[in-house]
């Protein structure tokens, strides 16, 4: 697919979670309690005297967002929060509407009580609020034919009981489906974006030098994936909200931080190693035919390692449980001019760093390096007709270090035919032959004269005064 596609894709999925974000959640005044006759009114905060007692607040969208008007039949319920459609505070979604002119827009002064001395924060310069006003300055804001009217120069005293913050409230679905809309969106974006060669977008940015998936690379891709979708998810919420403003103000804990500069640390170190080893000569790394999954978990000889394992077992189920735990504190996310993204844990943070210096620590001692030989059959099977030799069917890699004596090179278990005869030979390596190039290749060939139709496996040694290493190669006789 071309680029420009998944270009727009992205640009799609974005308006798409918008405008679920703004359809299927509600605006909620915390605190706000049922009396007789209050009225209360969306504000946003546009200063704060240096004093902290005197705020000067602003009504967000309409004079229809007047969201408690409590009759007499209602000031017998229990305290409950008031509820209000995000998208009322913009001026309209219709078309039809968007030529109107903008909704009238009230400033009024307050004084500050002393007991909002603990809840500072709660006016901050963007934030969005509730405040009761009395029904003779709100009356007085709605007759002023003015754009931008002041009702009145005498501060409306508020105490604690008077004033509460809004958030933005969803359901569980619509949670699930932004997280889920704003990881295709980066997904999309990163296919339109990351330039072509071996590989394309995603595949490019997990696969290493040597052809396989990296852990490190994996990692660091993950805590991205995380904390963006975090950040740009937690944005489409405040964005819903009506309020441009909240748009910046998204702030990160220093755990999750510290997880993501970890992951990206621990890239640069391991690319340093990588290519110090290979500099040095005293490691090599064969290329693979291609990634596989496996590679997370695997050394580069194709065993289990059980470093990498736990590695890659730490960062799903930190990279698991934090999206979880941002799915469930978005489910209110307070339009203060600042909100934190939730934390990640020490717990988390300990055990992902433990992980990442063994990895290190692995990878600097090279346990996981091909110190000696590489040894590969390409390719993996391959199909022969019966009845003939085949020479050079299949090609032997050997893999080593700058200088190795190769002391055998020789099938160490044939296939079983009648009569024992061997069908699966190579050239023969002279004892204390010295190799000098770091890479040889031997023809391999294969003689199914003897053999019947079917599927053959048979293994191949090579050895050194230092180690010896067998691979596994298979062929199919048809």
């Amino acid at each position: 697919m071309e680029r420009w596609v998944w270009g727009l894709l992205s640009v799609g999925v974005a308006v798409v979670a918008l405008w679920v974000a703004a359809t299927s959640s509600t605006l909620r005044a915390y605190g706000l309690n049922p009396e007789p006759g209050v009225r209360a009114v969306v504000v946003r905060v546009d200063n704060v005297s240096s004093t902290g007692l005197v705020a000067v607040v602003s009504t967000v969208g309409t004079q229809a967002q007047l969201i408690a008007d409590f009759d007499q039949k209602n000031s017998g319920g229990a305290a409950r929060d008031v509820t209000l459609r995000p998208v009322q505070l913009w001026q309209s979604w219709r078309p039809a509407d968007w030529l109107q002119p903008s909704p009238q827009v009230c400033t009024y002064t307050l004084q500050l009580g002393s007991d909002l001395k603990e809840h500072a924060a709660m006016f901050d310069e963007g934030s969005l609020l509730w405040v009761k006003i009395p029904p003779a300055r709100i009356n007085s804001c709605d007759n002023d034919a003015s754009s931008a009217a002041v009702s009145g120069n005498t501060p409306i005293p508020v105490t604690v009981a008077d004033v509460g913050p809004v958030a933005v409230f969803s359901g569980n679905l619509p949670r699930v489906l932004i997280l889920l809309l704003t990881f295709a969106w980066l997904l999309f974006l990163i296919q339109a974006m990351v330039p072509g060669g071996r590989f394309t977008g995603l595949k490019r940015l997990l696969v290493g030098k040597d052809n396989r998936y990296s852990n490190a690379q994996f990692q660091m891709f993950a805590w991205f994936l995380v904390f963006i979708g975090g950040y740009v998810s937690t944005l489409v919420w405040r964005i819903a909200s009506g309020n441009l403003q909240l748009a910046v103000g998204i702030a990160s804990p220093t755990t999750l931080l510290a997880l993501t500069g970890l992951a990206a640390g621990t890239y640069g170190l391991a690319t340093v190693i990588t290519a110090a080893n290979a500099d040095s000569g005293q490691s090599v790394k064969p290329p693979a035919d291609a990634p596989r999954v496996e590679n997370l978990y695997t050394d580069d000889a194709g065993r289990f390692d059980f470093g990498d394992f736990q590695s890659l077992v730490v960062t799903l189920v930190a990279v698991v449980g934090y999206l979880i735990a941002l799915a469930g504190w978005q489910e209110t996310v307070f339009l203060g001019s600042e909100t934190t993204l939730p934390d990640v844990g020490a717990t988390i943070l300990t055990i992902f760093g433990a992980g990442q210096a063994t990895y290190l620590l692995k990878k600097g001692l090279r346990t996981d390096a091909v110190h000696d030989l590489g040894v590969t059959l390409q390719p993996d099977t391959v199909t022969l007709d019966a009845g003939r030799v085949h020479p050079g069917a299949l090609l032997l890699d050997v893999w080593h270090a700058a200088a190795v004596t190769v002391t055998d090179l020789a099938v160490s278990r044939q296939p079983a035919v009648p009569g024992g005869a061997g069908t699966v030979s190579v050239p023969a390596v002279g004892a204390g032959t010295r190799i000098t190039a770091q890479r040889d290749q031997y023809p391999v060939t294969v003689d199914t004269t003897a053999l019947a139709r079917g599927e053959y496996t048979f293994e191949l040694s090579v050895g050194t005064a230092t180690l010896t290493q067998t691979v596994v190669g298979q062929f199919r006789v048809a």
